[in-house]
């Protein structure tokens, strides 16, 4: 996977103020495309892949409920098959910190 300037890809969660994320194709990846300007951006990794993605504006506390969050799952190649929602939506009503607590469709 190709690193983002300010982040490490090989730590469980990063947070950076950033105005577009591309992760291009590698083998059989998939894109990774954050374009919505001027929102903090957290990600957390599992085997290379980012599975939680949350947006929230810059300055945002990870345990406050301003977040939006997607679930990104994948197939046994590592391609991305489903994004869904946290809650369903996409309302910026839900703390980064519970992300795995959240029904997501």
């Amino acid at each position: 996977m190709p690193s983002l300037s300010g982040y490490d890809t090989n730590q469980e969660s990063s947070q950076a103020s950033i105005r577009k994320v591309t992760i291009s194709r590698v083998g059989s990846k998939d894109v990774l495309d954050i374009t919505e300007p001027g929102l903090t951006v957290a990600i957390q990794y599992s085997d290379g892949n980012a599975i939680y993605v949350g947006e929230s504006s810059p300055g945002s506390v990870k345990g406050a409920e301003v977040w939006r969050i997607k679930k990104i799952t994948y197939d046994g190649d590592g391609n991305a098959t489903d994004v869904q929602w946290a809650d369903g939506d996409t309302n910026f009503d839900n703390e980064w910190d519970e992300k795995a607590g959240y029904d997501y469709s």
